[in-house]
């Protein structure tokens, strides 16, 4: 069996796939296969997948009905054979180290399920853009950590990733055991571009991660990407609310010794976003009335921190960061980061 098996799913990528498998071919790390996924492209992928493919054993072809991003990662996962699988998603690309150094961080840390490598976000040309990194929810949060190996212990991932947003801004950067999806379950398909998110959240509160402090994997951003259809409006907001009331739940069931998780603290962020931003997207006087209203019926907690922060000239500057910080003082969490050598 192979040590890696390597997800492709691709739908209407031909564009992308040429430098997407430069990079698979290019990993120093050869232990692998490839299952590449294909949604009936109708933009030559499929003919080009056939061609680059040869002879080259260790890769397998399929074509699957298309039934949106997750359901061809479940496809995927599904006929891997591998210890570790690692998505790589068409429009993406990856260093030539990027599976020998994640597979060698899980291999050093057996207690670990996920390896998290950084990440570079790219333009549709492929260029890398400077200094994203430090926008994104991990960095602000982790800090300097985030270029310092460590290890974070469950559920800490989880509850930063409810508390305050994602902190695996891409399946690119992460290399996980098979065994991870026995506590995951496969990609959630109802939620359309959010799936991951779910899916993430639920790995964060019961799989421990090490974190590779290197840039290793890249997020191509373009107006074809499947999370092209995240709005950021209030009805996301709502909906990733919704997503966080799904995972603690399921994470309840699983683990119903540990109750410690206070459901109101982990779910203020997304409703304090969802209520900022159907304020702002309220059309006068009456339309915002009834926001408010909605909010004291629905999330009393979440307008009273509003009126103490509008009270102090901050509305718009809730600190999702600060938040998280002060949740995992008081569950005790903080000690679950430890900082290797």
């Amino acid at each position: 069996m192979p040590r890696v098996s390597i997800c492709l799913p691709n739908l209407n990528h031909r564009p992308w796939l040429r430098e997407r498998l430069d990079t698979i071919w290019g990993q120093s790390f050869t232990d692998w296969e490839l299952i590449v996924v294909d949604g009936y492209s109708d933009d030559g992928a499929w003919e080009f997948l056939q061609s680059a493919a040869g002879s080259d054993p260790r890769v397998r072809l399929h074509q699957a009905p298309r039934r949106g991003p997750y359901g061809a990662w479940n496809d995927c996962r599904a006929m891997a054979r591998g210890e570790f699988i690692y998505f790589a998603t068409s429009d993406d690309t990856m260093t030539a180290d990027c599976l020998g150094e994640m597979v060698t961080a899980l291999e050093r840390h057996p207690e670990c399920d996920i390896a998290q490598c950084c990440l570079n976000a790219i333009g549709a040309d492929g260029q890398v853009m400077e200094d994203w990194w430090k926008l994104t929810a991990a960095a602000r949060f982790l800090g300097d950590d985030y270029l310092r190996p460590h290890r974070r212990i469950a559920p800490y991932d989880g509850v930063v990733h409810c508390a305050m947003g994602t902190i695996y801004h891409s399946i690119t950067q992460v290399l996980l055991r098979r065994s991870v999806f026995e506590q995951t379950g496969p990609f959630p398909t109802e939620y359309g571009p959010g799936g991951d998110f779910l899916w993430g959240m639920v790995a964060g509160l019961t799989c421990n991660v090490v974190h590779v402090p290197r840039f290793l994997a890249t997020w191509r951003i373009h107006d074809r990407q499947a999370s092209a259809g995240w709005r950021c409006d209030a009805a996301d907001r709502w909906r990733m609310r919704t997503m966080t009331v799904v995972a603690l739940e399921r994470y309840r069931r699983t683990h119903p010794q540990d109750a410690r998780l206070p459901r109101r603290a982990l779910l203020r962020y997304y409703t304090m976003e969802h209520y900022r931003r159907a304020y702002a997207e309220a059309s006068g006087r009456a339309a915002r009335l009834r926001v408010l209203l909605r909010m004291a019926t629905r999330a009393p907690d979440a307008l009273v921190e509003s009126v103490r922060l509008r009270s102090q000239g901050r509305w718009r500057d809730y600190d999702a960061v600060e938040h998280t910080h002060r949740l995992l003082r008081r569950l005790d969490l903080e000690s679950n980061l430890i900082r290797d050598a």
